[in-house]
């Protein structure tokens, strides 16, 4: 089965990346449409072929799109002649919904997949919603491709759990990112040098996740399991909650939620 990838930038690099590392799929079924010349180089090393046009996407029976929001309406408008009526849309383009993409190709079928940074090291998330007129084919060799560079594949029913799931998923490395961020610079305040600082924040929180993901307690009870009476994180934690710290990360939240929302209609 053919598949083109449309841009060779950071997303279609990973999940590049990925479905070569996964060894199931054939390199001489990948091609990659990238303008930019060193980007194209830059590819080379995954021996795929690379176009800088559209001359060979007819040959394509999914053609997954990784550009950026704001290209993707000019870019669906200038291939619509081009595709097989047959061939599998993939899109990754953030906030753009199903309908607007089915706009300008008619009757082609749509899988939207809002992917995650992580894919870049292989243990991203994806989540996916489809059009009425996918097959079960389609869906499989869908999940195929986003396990190939995803830890976590969810399929929903709608567009706007996408949108749900992108406050969560892929807004969140950044969310992770910040409260990192801010440990460091806590913990530099209070004497720790700023590399020290830095790995022990980083090896609590990835061992809390892993900690998270093999036990069955539930999130309360692992708090109250680190917090005794009277002691330190208990202190830490009331400071937090003075300070509505729950309430602050829903409102976060639901604000990447209402602006997925936003761009889907725009």
């Amino acid at each position: 089965m053919k598949i083109s990838i449309i841009g060779g930038g950071f997303m279609g690099e990973a999940i590049l990346k990925g479905m070569i590392n996964s060894k199931q799929f054939n390199n001489k079924d990948i091609s990659v449409i990238e303008i930019d010349k060193n980007k194209r180089a830059n590819l080379a090393k995954y021996n795929i072929e690379t176009f800088d046009d559209y001359s060979q996407i007819m040959n394509a029976q999914i053609i997954l799109v990784a550009v950026k929001p704001q290209q993707i309406k000019g870019l669906l408008n200038e291939i619509k002649k081009e595709i097989s009526k047959s061939a599998l849309i993939i899109s990754i383009a953030a906030g753009t919904s199903i309908k607007s993409i089915k706009t300008i190709l008619n009757q082609q079928s749509v899988i939207r997949v809002m992917p995650n940074l992580l894919a870049e090291i292989g243990y991203g998330a994806s989540v996916f919603t489809i059009s009425e007129d996918v097959s079960q084919e389609e869906i499989n060799i869908t999940k195929k491709i986003l396990n190939s560079f995803s830890k976590l594949v969810l399929q929903v029913d709608d567009e706007k759990s996408i949108n749900a799931a992108t406050a969560i998923h892929g807004s969140g490395p950044a969310y992770f990112f910040l409260f990192i961020e801010s440990i460091v610079q806590a913990a530099m305040s209070i004497g720790i040098k700023h590399d020290d600082a830095k790995k022990l924040a980083i090896s609590t929180m990835i061992g809390s996740g892993y900690y998270i993901e093999n036990s069955e307690m539930s999130l309360s009870d692992m708090q109250a399991a680190v917090a005794s009476p009277g002691g330190t994180t208990e202190a830490a934690l009331k400071i937090l909650e003075e300070n509505n710290w729950q309430q602050l990360i829903e409102k976060a939240i639901n604000g990447a939620f209402v602006r997925a929302n936003e761009l889907s209609e725009e």
